[in-house]
């Protein structure tokens, strides 16, 4: 019988010293929510057709959203249906830190500009959504079990903090892309 309360016993550094040993869950999930937090919160709402119109926006926001969502639940249904490696692990934020980084310059440039761009942000869930559940699953089979409790609330807070500090960098991203289409109503401006 495994003692399943075995980190209560640990004093506090070594519960520190334990949960960094967890960085190869906890980036790919910090990084994940970043990047897909600050397509949500900063591309996404500067984006419509035409972007100088609010409705536009609002309408593309909405859809891209229930599309992304779509993706999550797809991928978060099926997630122990394939179990993936941490390599596979990292892989998926760095598709999803690219699909970022497209979703800007698109929203800048207007180079694929039109709703055939949806399919786009059932990709961002999809990567979202595995990266969140294959990153628990891996620790559920990796940790030794009276450590699991304590992995798992370690790991929760990097996709948290991720969340977080793309709040904060949505609106800065958000107010760029306003700025650069002369769009007034940017809570931010860069």
């Amino acid at each position: 019988v495994h003692d399943m309360g075995a980190w209560r016993q640990m004093g506090w550094r070594a519960r520190m010293a334990f949960v960094a040993t967890l960085w190869p869950y906890m980036v790919p999930l910090y990084v994940v929510y970043l990047s897909e937090y600050i397509m949500q919160a900063g591309a996404w709402s500067a984006i419509g057709f035409p972007p100088e119109s609010k409705a536009a926006r609002d309408q593309f926001y909405k859809l891209a959203n229930l599309c992304y969502q779509g993706g999550v639940f797809i991928s978060r249904s099926s997630g122990l249906v394939v179990q993936l490696s941490v390599g596979w692990l990292w892989l998926m934020p760095l598709l999803q830190a690219l699909l970022l980084a497209f979703f800007i310059l698109d929203a800048l440039y207007m180079f694929w500009y039109d709703w055939s761009i949806l399919p786009l942000c059932v990709v961002a869930g999809l990567l979202g959504g595995t990266v969140y559940v294959q990153g628990f699953a891996l620790i559920s089979r990796e940790t030794e079990p009276g450590k699991k409790e304590l992995a798992m609330s370690a790991a929760s807070m990097a996709g948290d903090i991720g969340v977080a500090t793309a709040d904060i960098l949505g609106i800065l991203v958000q107010g760029c892309i306003y700025r650069f289409h002369h769009l007034e109503s940017a809570t931010f401006h860069c």
